[in-house]
């Protein structure tokens, strides 16, 4: 699941904005993706991973970046939403 989602910004970042549906995959994509690994106690193993998506993602058109980084943000630094 991250690996589409890598993959999507990747495009993206090559190729420009998409049609918004491209990025509201994305960001569904990526929760679940983050929901699946802090359910199985692995943020340890992939908080830079998802860290990196989110990073590569900032310039991206329709908010992508700031759900991607909403999304880290409440799953990684829930200290940050309390």
């Amino acid at each position: 699941m991250l690996f589409y989602v890598e993959m999507g910004v990747k495009f993206i970042n090559d190729y420009g904005d998409i049609k918004e549906s491209f990025y509201s995959s994305g960001e569904s994509t990526y929760e679940k993706a983050v929901e699946l690994i802090v359910e199985s106690e692995m943020q340890e193993m992939f908080e830079g991973r998802c860290r990196r998506i989110v990073k590569e993602a900032s310039g991206s058109g329709y908010g992508f970046y700031d759900e991607l980084s909403y999304i880290y943000k409440r799953y990684f630094k829930p200290e940050m939403h309390a």
